[in-house]
């Protein structure tokens, strides 16, 4: 069986112990620092490269940033460009759309969103949220949070596919849980940035036909935070999904754990963020015969060395005047 590749150690405590701590608790920690460390940058670009694994396919990262009101909250409108196998690639976070455009019409496209993807105490639903305890991720302490709907907090899915139930994701074809993964657009960091969206690192939907359509079946998901004691910024979040479906009359239990580390946390200028971050995402079919499994065998190395990636920061530029147009929607 696969596992998920983690540096550092770990030690948990049980959140059973006198005086844990309360999901509130930890999130109003990082929303009173959060807004103390971001309350003299009105807007910040960051530029990013990406190395090895699926990040090989992915050139330079350019994320802007721009503190704004909408709806009687602050947030931080976002620009994110990137280079990837010769296109680029441009969304915009206004405060209640993504937009970006389509790559066969070329026009824009929004979609209505209520996840802020730069202030991730805000995505936190505490009524859904389990306060597990205490950890040591390399010598340091962190807080850990488990998320009932980590799509929710760390980024939603794109639209379903042909034959969705409402409520439900589907499972991907069989050849895409077994380890087809693209290449992911780089994502964001914590509290100034977004984590990349979960479908970005397991691979974008595909149009299922109508046999398949009836035999994929649900995905559970869940995830995991650890939030620093001393910060309270994210040092590592986990999503865990696992997909049950059939075919040829026989079900296939797959399971997914993507494992993003933040680390490195440097302040460039008034900006608090982590140098390096490292994705990892591993794949196992527990429900594979031993034929199966001799089968599947070059295809789960392959995974072994595409299913990780790392993004590192070169550049941080605080409180330039960054242009509204560059948050313009109209002129994607």
């Amino acid at each position: 069986m696969t596992g998920i590749i983690v540096a550092g150690s770990a030690v948990l405590f049980a959140s059973s112990s006198f005086g844990a701590m309360t999901p509130e608790e930890v999130i109003d920690n990082m929303e009173r620092t959060y807004e103390k460390r971001m309350k003299e940058i009105q807007d910040f670009t960051i530029v990013q490269e990406n190395a090895g694994g699926m990040g090989a396919f992915a050139g330079e990262t350019i994320i802007y940033q721009k503190r704004t009101e909408v709806g009687g909250k602050t947030i931080y409108k976002t620009r994110t460009e990137t280079k990837m196998m010769g296109m680029s690639i441009v969304t915009i976070y206004d405060g209640e759309y993504n937009w970006s455009v389509d790559p066969v019409s070329g026009k824009a496209e929004k979609e209505e969103t209520q996840r802020d993807p730069g202030q991730i105490w805000r995505n936190i639903d505490s009524s859904q949220t389990h306060y597990l305890g205490e950890e040591e991720i390399e010598g340091k302490k962190t807080h850990v949070l488990k998320i009932d709907d980590p799509f929710k907090v760390l980024g939603r899915p794109q639209a379903p596919r042909p034959g969705r139930q409402p409520g439900h994701q589907q499972t991907p074809p069989a050849e895409e849980r077994l380890g087809r993964p693209q290449a992911p657009r780089p994502g964001m960091q914590p509290d100034h940035q977004q984590t990349p969206p979960a479908e970005e690192h397991l691979g974008r939907p595909q149009a299922l036909s109508p046999r398949e359509r009836e035999d994929v079946g649900e995905v559970e998901a869940e995830g995991q935070l650890w939030i620093s004691d001393k910060t309270w910024m994210p040092v590592r979040t986990l999503i865990t999904t696992r997909s049950k479906s059939v075919e040829e009359g026989k079900e296939t239990i797959t399971i997914w754990k993507m494992t993003t580390d933040y680390r490195d946390y440097r302040r460039l200028g008034l900006l608090l963020t982590p140098v390096r971050i490292v994705v990892n995402i591993t794949v196992d079919v527990p429900s594979l015969g031993e034929e199966e499994r001799r089968q599947t065998g070059m295809m789960r190395q392959f995974m072994g060395g595409m299913g990780s990636f790392e993004l590192e920061v070169t550049e941080v530029k605080v409180n330039t005047g960054l242009s509204d147009d560059l948050f313009d929607p109209t002129k994607l």
